[in-house]
């Protein structure tokens, strides 16, 4: 209780730096909304939460990069450091360096992205050099890696042996039901296969013969198709896939994405996705999120604006499921474009929206009330007391919650969840600008529901392994929970 009083002084003041007397009211309503919950407990913070993307940082004398954990408390632990085996950046190259995806299952961890690994003796090739010259022996381990949860590397997975470095991105993994573990990026010629494949539960995951194409998901039709997102719902019953592809399902489906059946991944889709705000065939899909009866997708389409310039919009797009069909919600989507129209459009002398400073979306989330956390690269384009830039979190109708104000100064590529409430975000900001003012936090923070910084999270890995908040990139977190107690 002394902590939560502790932050009644800072959180009293806030709200004079907003303008008006019912942000005043709100935020007092807000604080002793806190006080209550604080006092309960509020659930304990993880056991451990694992970081992925572009970084370096030193242990015990020698350099990692790509990946880290830490304790629930934000304490560094030298969880992917055994010396013998790890990852390196920048070999092979790519649109997207070091770590893309991190996913949990009961026995491993698994580490998607583009990366290549270290050699079995142990030799580390330098980041910056960019001559390496790897013989095929270090190129085992290069994009998708498996560790146990003593931290310690599993040598016998090495699924992209012999794979060409330059061809090949993996942006995401996901693990099924049946133990099959999906990859799906943007490669030519993994054994035959392109840009989404199949390792089934084969024992032998090692044999080139494991990998499966997806008959649900043929070759696309676009030039330089990607897959961007890949994730299991609906009680792990439906696969979605989604990215960049202008015709992903023939004569099914014109959209960058569609859902699967996962007992039975040869047949059609279960739904082809349609749109009326948006035009799907040429979007980017780059993310998803999902409640008991309904689907979030994220992501951003092709726009000229006023001045004639090619750039990108961002969207979010609500369907309701039911009776194995996907419907999109109209009501969810008026009310999230009366936000973009509100605060990221550019008005032209006729008052018609011309420009938008809604640029991108990257990633969703949702929490146990239903609310949804939106990030990515986007700014306000107003002269208000606090601006919404690049993080906000809506209703579940889609309405801006503007109790939540959290603003940080850069693009946002990953939002978690816990389960006591508090969100996790990474990046590539160097400042963050919250109701007790802006502060300078490189590219990670915890934040409460409250919308403030969690002053107690230890962040000295975060400074101490970082010459510049502007030298890395973090792009994905994934949360191992502490194990619920048996009733």
């Amino acid at each position: 209780m002394k902590r939560l009083i502790y932050k009644i002084i800072p959180l009293l003041l806030a709200p004079l730096l907003f303008s008006s007397c019912e942000d005043i009211f709100h935020d007092a309503n807000t604080l002793l909304d806190e006080i209550r919950e604080g006092a309960s407990g509020g659930g304990p913070d993880p056991r451990r939460i694992y970081l992925g993307g572009d970084f370096t940082y030193n242990w015990n004398g020698s350099e990692h990069q790509g990946v880290a954990a830490m304790n629930g408390n934000g304490d560094f632990e030298p969880f992917f450091n055994d010396g013998k085996y790890g990852l390196i950046i920048g070999y092979p190259s790519g649109t997207y360096r070091g770590v893309q995806d991190i996913e949990l299952t009961d026995q491993y961890i698994y580490v998607a992205g583009n990366f290549a690994g270290y050699d079995t003796d142990g030799t580390y090739f330098d980041n910056f050099n960019y001559t390496y010259n790897l013989s095929p022996v270090h190129q085992e381990y290069q994009y998708l890696q498996r560790y146990g949860y003593n931290g310690l590397f599993d040598d016998s997975f090495k699924p992209f042996a012999s794979v060409a470095g330059s061809s090949v991105e993996v942006n995401g993994v996901e693990i099924l039901s049946d133990g099959s573990i999906v990859a799906a990026g943007d490669f030519d010629d993994l054994y035959g296969r392109s840009d989404i494949v199949r390792l089934g539960p084969d024992p032998d995951i090692s044999n080139p013969t494991g990998w499966n194409a997806i008959p649900s998901f043929p070759a696309v039709e676009n030039s330089s198709p990607s897959f961007y997102a890949l994730e299991t719902f609906f009680d792990k019953k439906q696969l979605l896939a989604g990215g960049y592809m202008q015709t992903l399902f023939g004569s099914v489906s014109t959209s960058g994405l569609a859902a699967v059946d996962i007992s039975n991944l040869g047949n059609e889709p279960v739904s082809a996705f349609t749109s009326a705000k948006v035009d799907l065939s040429t979007a980017e899909i780059h993310d998803f999120a999902s409640t008991e009866d309904a689907l979030y997708i994220a992501g951003s389409e092709p726009y000229i604006d006023m001045y004639n310039y090619s750039t990108e919009r961002g969207f979010v797009l609500k369907y309701n499921y039911a009776n194995g069909a996907f419907t999109e919600d109209q009501s969810f989507a008026n009310n999230f474009q009366n936000v973009i129209n509100d605060h990221y459009y550019e008005y032209n002398a006729d008052n018609n929206y011309e420009n938008t400073y809604f640029y991108d979306v990257y990633t969703i989330e949702t929490d146990d009330k239903g609310r949804l956390y939106i990030g990515g690269n986007f700014y306000e384009n107003k002269a208000d007391s606090f601006q919404y830039n690049n993080f906000i979190r809506l209703t579940p109708e889609g309405y801006l919650d503007s109790s939540f104000r959290c603003s940080p100064s850069g693009m946002i590529n990953d939002i978690a969840v816990q389960k006591n409430g508090k969100i996790l975000i990474c990046g590539s900001f160097y400042d963050i600008n919250t109701m007790t003012g802006m502060r300078n936090y490189p590219g990670f923070v915890r934040i409460s529901e409250y919308g403030y910084i969690d002053e107690e999270f230890n962040y000295d890995f975060f400074y101490q392994n970082s010459t510049s908040a502007m030298t890395k990139t973090f792009y994905t977190i994934a949360i191992e929970e502490e194990p619920e107690e048996e009733k």
